[in-house]
């Protein structure tokens, strides 16, 4: 028998009963010693009898399942005084037991509502859906001069680590036609030079175009010629004349992460944003994080003295953003901080393993619908959908 009471120790070879009852014997004493009225309301300092002293020390003798039978039952044969002292000790332990109660319900509650999705139906084929919804949560940090109510100057947009854009090319068609997005950034594409403007091409509407990068880890098995990581930008642009500016970088700057950047611009925009999209594997990030470090911050450097002033950076880090208690990512965080940008993306963006892992993070540019959607036939990643702006000043605006 177990008892939550405040202030009854509990142990497994029957000490919360000796506890127990010896606090009982000893309020029994102090009770008819001179803490207890007599019958006519007349305090009473009479010793207590020879039989009452006998009734007490007999309490004490008992063995746990005796007195587990006391507590319940009754301690028939002793005094009023005794019997009372015991129901009040049964009733607080009652009342300890269902406090007990109340706090695991409480707890359970609690554990199933913070629960998250982490799997779909086998069957689950849905076009429209393309998986569930896990969660749904705006994350914009930043404020516009000009907020408008109706999302005028919100660009849909999404990012999804795909892992082999050639084995999902209908899915990729599908997220970006069904989600209506006007770019899509996407990692380990796996695509070779030979063969990512096919690929891209099939998976791309009539309206879009799209920059790719090759990946830089070793080659994929069984596939010559093309290797793991790669990341790609596609974008809507109607301007069939040209494509859209893509930031090329000096060769002098050879950063760790597979990295793909280029100049945004849309109708729906005041300012162009520049939208850059970068890879780097779990191995990598660990072997050579001071590196990362390094040429992320000189990345931002670049586009700084390019004179970009909006910039959305997406990728998948392989930093596990969900442990604070990370020492690189408690680097990344200041880093972060130091350069004046957000990072939107909370909770798990991959299954199994539950880490936040897919980040989008910002230069003044609004975010907000932030969405991250799980499909196990498309990837182990989340999809993670979202609307951007530009955080616009006067001087900025297009004339």
């Amino acid at each position: 028998m177990g008892f939550g009471a405040p202030g009854f120790a509990t142990s497994a070879s029957g000490g919360p009963i000796r506890l127990l009852f010896d606090s009982f014997a000893q309020f029994c004493q102090n009770f008819t010693e001179g803490n207890s009225g007599s019958g006519n309301g007349v305090q009473s300092n009479k010793p207590k009898s020879e039989e009452q002293a006998a009734k007490s020390e007999k309490v004490r003798d008992m063995d746990s399942s005796e007195l587990e039978g006391t507590l319940h039952v009754g301690a028939s044969g002793m005094s009023k005084e005794e019997e009372m002292a015991i129901e009040l000790m049964n009733q607080q332990t009652n009342q300890a037991t269902n406090n007990d109660q109340d706090e695991d319900d409480v707890k359970r509650r609690k554990s199933e509502s913070a629960t998250t999705v982490s799997s779909v139906s086998e069957n689950d084929t849905t076009a429209s859906s393309l998986g569930i919804e896990s969660e749904e949560y705006s994350t914009s940090f930043a404020t516009s001069d000009k907020e408008s109510s109706d999302g005028e100057g919100y660009l849909p947009g999404a990012l999804l680590n795909v892992r082999s854009m050639s084995k999902h090319i209908d899915e990729v068609l599908e997220v970006i036609e069904n989600h209506k997005l006007d770019f899509l950034c996407t990692t380990e594409t796996w695509l070779n030079p030979s063969n990512y403007n096919t690929v891209l091409s099939a998976a791309s509407p009539s309206t879009f175009k799209f920059h790719h990068e090759a990946g830089q880890d070793e080659p994929v098995r069984g596939v010559e010629g093309t290797v793991y990581g790669g990341v790609a930008i596609q974008y809507k642009d109607e301007n069939k004349e040209k494509e859209q500016e893509r930031i090329c970088f000096s060769p002098t700057f050879k950063p760790v992460f597979d990295i793909v950047a280029m100049v945004l611009e849309n109708d729906k925009l005041e300012v162009p944003v520049v939208l850059v999209n970068l890879y780097i594997s779990p191995k990598k990030i660990k072997a050579h994080f001071g590196e990362f470090v390094r040429h992320f911050e000189e990345l931002l450097c670049i586009l700084k003295k390019k004179g970009y002033d909006h910039v959305i950076i997406t990728g998948d880090f392989n930093i596990h953003m969900d442990n604070p208690e990370d020492p690189s990512v408690q680097t990344f965080c200041d880093l972060l901080v130091r350069l004046g940008l957000n990072q939107h993306t909370h909770g798990a963006t991959r299954y199994p393993g539950g880490h936040t892992l897919d980040l989008v993070i910002t230069l003044d540019v609004a975010i907000r619908k932030m969405k991250k959607v799980y499909n196990k036939k498309l990837s182990d990643h989340c999809l993670i959908l979202f609307e951007a702006r530009p955080v616009t000043r006067r001087r900025d605006v297009k004339k």
